[in-house]
């Protein structure tokens, strides 16, 4: 979230989502990889945690990360996609529509499509 294009994608998406009462959350090990790349794109993530609450992100416990297992086998990506299937487990899991924000919108699909997601969910890439 360092690249400004980006941090603005990132903003509208969620501007968007909470005008349309999307519930959004965020699977904890994504964390991980969004407050790597400096102060400047920590702020920003720290920013968006304080617009959404702490109910927000969502812990991954051992039922969480079997789900997750489940979504790689069916959808034998092909490359390493830990925690992308982390994501989708955590939006499957989820009631009503579903958005995923992402840099990386192919990997997603796939993975969603190895749910129950289809037809209630969209990928937004950022």
């Amino acid at each position: 979230m360092a690249n400004p294009a980006k941090n603005v994608k990132v903003t509208q998406a969620l501007k968007k989502a909470l005008a349309e009462n999307f519930e959004v959350v965020l699977a904890s090990v994504t964390l991980t990889e969004a407050l790597q790349g400096g102060s400047v794109r920590c702020t920003n993530v720290h920013r968006y945690l304080k617009t959404l609450g702490a109910e927000a992100v969502i812990s991954v416990d051992a039922g969480l990360a079997k789900e997750a297992a489940q979504v790689l086998d069916k959808a034998r990506p092909r490359k390493d996609c830990t925690i992308d299937s982390l994501v989708v487990a955590v939006a499957a899991k989820r009631q009503g529509r579903v958005a995923i924000v992402t840099s990386d919108p192919r990997d997603i699909a796939r993975l969603m499509g190895a749910t129950s997601l289809a037809g209630r969910s969209s990928v937004v890439q950022v």
